[in-house]
């Protein structure tokens, strides 16, 4: 279990310069502090501790595998305090988006519309006294919709298609307690 201390601020402008285009903004700066964390994993890490420590001291791979997994949890434990930011605090989120409907013709009912959005470098973990940070990432989306009605109920079809430009950059998700990625 975990307190934290979640805050931040979120603008979002939405306008219809016409009845056929809608534009939308937004932008997000979240900021979250740990209160409290990992309560149970840390009296369960002190009182096995000793133990656990003994038999990574051996010569043998459980034994070095072991060590490795000690490191990481003391890391976890360490990066999980009282005042740090909460793994996965973004730095901002800002979008952009448009949409055309067809309000006449013989494309009536049908939409069209895109947009961008930005994820800011987000907050990962501390090794060894250095601050890591998962990259910032974009996306793009297309969305394709036709609304009509179906024996008089209003029936909306829809495409929607994320990463239209096809990125294909990794996304770290975590961090090891000797290695990054």
């Amino acid at each position: 279990t975990q307190s934290l201390h979640v805050r931040g601020y979120e603008f979002e402008v939405t306008a219809s310069p016409s009845k056929n285009i809608r534009l939308q903004a937004s932008y997000a700066l979240p900021k979250s502090e740990i209160v409290d964390a990992l309560a149970g994993q840390r009296a369960y890490y002190a009182r096995n501790f000793a133990q656990w420590d003994a038999a990574a001291r051996l010569t043998n791979t459980a034994a070095t595998n072991l060590r490795t997994a000690l490191v990481n949890a003391q890391t976890t434990l360490d990066n999980n305090v009282a005042g740090r930011t909460v793994a996965g605090t973004t730095k901002y989120v800002a979008n952009m988006f448009v949409h055309y409907t067809f309000t006449d013709g013989r494309l009536k009912g049908f939409s069209v519309g895109g947009g961008v959005s930005r994820t800011g470098r987000q907050y990962s973990t501390i090794i060894r006294n250095e601050t890591y940070y998962r990259a910032a990432r974009d996306n793009t989306s297309l969305a394709l919709s036709y609304n009509t009605k179906l024996r008089n109920v209003p029936t909306r079809f829809a495409i929607n298609v994320n990463n239209v430009l096809d990125d294909t950059d990794p996304i770290v998700t975590s961090y090891d307690g000797s290695w990054r990625d």
